[in-house]
């Protein structure tokens, strides 16, 4: 992810990479699934968004069996609360099913203070 955050390169677009994750890592299908959902929100948060800040958050959570979380945060325009899949948003019904693959979920919709906001939770699986 810090490669492709590192490549993303847009007028007026600050992106940070939050990793909690310290020197664990999950399984490789995880880290797949988590580098499409990202790669997937920062490209419509440069093209559609017109977002000046992204927050990507990597995390492990516990509960009870070892999740990894991602979320992705950007202050652009966000959905308005309608469905992003039923507005057209194609790359978002790509990242649920990618989740769901997994036996994961994905939260997709407009953040508290406005903007687009969505969590990943994907199985953590066997470590790489």
């Amino acid at each position: 992810l810090p490669r492709l955050i590192a490549g993303l390169t847009a007028p007026d677009l600050d992106i940070a990479l939050d990793d909690r994750l310290g020197d664990r890592a999950p399984s490789r299908a995880a880290q797949f699934a988590a580098y499409r959902i990202v790669q997937e929100a920062l490209t419509n948060a440069v093209r559609h968004a017109q977002a000046a800040h992204v927050r990507v958050v990597l995390e492990r959570r516990e509960d009870p069996d070892p999740q990894l979380v991602v979320t992705v945060a950007d202050d652009g325009r966000g959905f308005g609360g309608t469905d992003p899949v039923a507005s057209g948003h194609g790359g978002v019904l790509g990242m649920r099913e990618r989740a769901a693959l997994l036996g994961g979920r994905i939260e997709i919709g407009d953040g508290e203070g406005g903007g687009a906001r969505i969590v990943a939770v994907l199985p953590w699986g066997r470590a790489s």
